[in-house]
């Protein structure tokens, strides 16, 4: 009985820690964004709209680009934090929200 618990406590602590890192992707994509506004004003939705802009491409790009290597689960793999998938990650997630933020305004000032 005493394995099975220690068991479930390394499972339970294994998707706690993937979540974690999921929602440090977002925290990084939601960064990437602002950054990018703050260093391009022309770019700039405020803060509102490019914190969600953030949100929805860094969550985009590691769900689609995660695949290759560097989501959460391959970060945390053999109960050990893998620094390359991470650094991977949080490089994705910062290109993508300020990407993102860059695509809005080019649809922006296409419909206008």
């Amino acid at each position: 009985m005493e394995k099975l618990i220690t068991w479930i406590t390394v499972i339970n602590l294994d998707l706690m820690i993937e979540s974690l890192f999921s929602l440090l992707s977002v925290t990084f994509g939601i960064i990437g964004a602002l950054g990018f506004a703050q260093l391009k004003k022309k770019y700039s939705s405020g803060l509102v709209a490019n914190t969600i802009v953030g949100v929805f491409g860094s969550i985009l790009m590691v769900k689609t680009v995660g695949k290759l290597g560097f989501d959460p689960r391959a970060i945390t793999a053999q109960h050990t934090i893998h620094l390359t998938p991470l650094l991977i990650n949080v490089m994705v997630c910062l290109i993508s929200g300020a990407g993102a933020l860059y695509l809005l305004a080019k649809i922006r000032a296409k419909n206008n």
